[in-house]
């Protein structure tokens, strides 16, 4: 329920509650169940509100946590959870802002794209991308294929 209530405050730009109700049910699943999709959900819109915050340096450390409960969970490759975070993190590189971590956010986007189309082409996702398609979406758009890679309730 704590995640649900900080999907809503999240949707509402109500970044403190939002923070509050994920840290929440951050608690519960790390006591409970620290490898559960949940956990590495509340890291990642934690991360999600660190950058929509401008502090860097928290939001790549929830995103790498939620990246190592997401690897623990696909040991066998990148998966739609996996490329959600990817996605995200890649986007919070590029926000650094003495611009350390550029080359590393340009080769994440290039795995991150790849995987999404892979994944797309296998029918996974809303969105289906042709793999010889040029890319003509905006910003928004591509936060939407990528949240269409996992299971509605850990959106």
């Amino acid at each position: 329920m704590h995640y649900a209530y900080g999907n809503i405050d999240f949707a509402q730009k109500r970044w403190a509650a939002a923070k509050r109700a994920y840290e929440a049910s951050l608690r519960i699943g790390l006591a409970s169940a620290p490898t559960h999709p949940i956990t590495a959900a509340a890291y990642y819109k934690l991360g999600r509100i660190h950058h929509e915050r401008g502090t860097f340096e928290n939001a790549k450390a929830y995103l790498d946590k939620a990246m190592a409960i997401a690897q623990i969970r696909s040991p066998g490759g990148d998966d739609g959870t996996m490329a959600r975070i990817m996605w995200k993190l890649s986007q919070v590189l590029e926000s650094e802002m003495f611009g350390t971590f550029l080359k590393d956010a340009a080769v994440l986007r290039i795995r991150v794209e790849l995987t999404l189309r892979s994944l797309t082409a296998k029918g996974e996702g809303g969105i289906v991308f042709g793999v010889d398609e040029e890319w003509s979406v905006d910003q928004e758009e591509m936060e939407d294929a990528y949240d269409a890679l996992v299971p509605g309730n850990f959106r």
